[in-house]
C-alpha cells in the first residue's frame, strides 16, 4: 500500500475521532469510553496491518505515553481522565512521535485559548488569585490537593479540552507535514 494512502487512512480515523470527541465533550464535558476504546482498537489494528509488529508497538507506545506524562495533572484534577484517554486514542492511531508533538502543541493552543477566554470574560484577577491560593497551600502544607478544590466551579469558566487537543493536532499536522 502506498505511503500517501496509509497516511490518508490514519488521518481519516483521526478526523472522525476528533469530531466525535468534540461533540461529546461540548455536550456533557465527558468523552464516551466506548468511543475511546473503539479508536484505540482501530488505530492499533490499522498500524499493525500497515506496518506489522513495529506499527503495533508504535501504537502501544503512542497510547501509553499520554497516560505516563499526564498522570500528575490528572491526580491534581487539572485534566480529566477522558482527555488523557483521548490523547491515548490519538496516540494509538498516529503513534508515539505524533502524540509527543501533539501534547506540546496542545499545551500551546490550550494556553492561548485560556488567555483569550480570560480576556473576554475579564476574570484574570480572580483566576490568578485562585492559582496563588493553591500554590500557597501546596507550599505551606507540603501536600498536593486537587486543584479543583481551589478552582472556580462555574461551567462558563471551563472549556472542553477536546477543542484544544484538536487544535493541537491541527497545528502539529500543518507545521510538520
Amino acid at each position: 500500500m502506498k505511503k500517501g494512502i496509509k497516511i490518508l487512512l490514519k488521518y481519516c480515523e483521526l478526523a472522525v475521532l476528533l469530531v466525535l470527541a468534540i461533540r461529546s465533550d461540548t455536550k456533557s464535558y465527558k468523552i464516551n469510553n466506548s468511543l475511546i476504546v473503539f479508536f484505540i482498537l482501530i488505530g492499533s489494528m490499522t498500524n499493525g496491518f500497515l506496518q506489522g509488529f513495529v506499527g503495533f508497538c508504535d501504537s502501544l507506545l503512542g497510547m501509553t505515553l499520554p497516560i505516563i506524562l499526564l498522570f500528575v495533572l490528572f491526580l491534581v484534577r487539572m485534566i480529566g481522565a477522558g482527555d488523557i484517554k483521548l490523547f491515548s486514542s490519538i496516540g494509538a492511531i498516529m503513534g508515539r512521535e505524533f502524540i509527543l508533538e501533539t501534547l506540546i502543541f496542545t499545551a500551546l493552543t490550550g494556553g492561548i485559548l485560556a488567555l483569550i477566554l480570560i480576556l473576554v470574560k475579564k476574570n484574570g484577577r480572580r483566576r490568578w488569585k485562585c492559582l496563588y491560593t493553591y500554590l500557597k497551600y501546596v507550599v505551606l502544607t507540603s501536600s498536593i490537593p486537587p486543584y479543583q478544590d481551589f478552582a472556580i466551579k462555574e461551567k462558563e469558566d471551563v472549556f472542553p479540552l477536546s477543542c484544544s487537543i484538536s487544535l493541537g493536532v491541527l497545528v502539529k499536522i500543518l507545521l510538520t507535514q
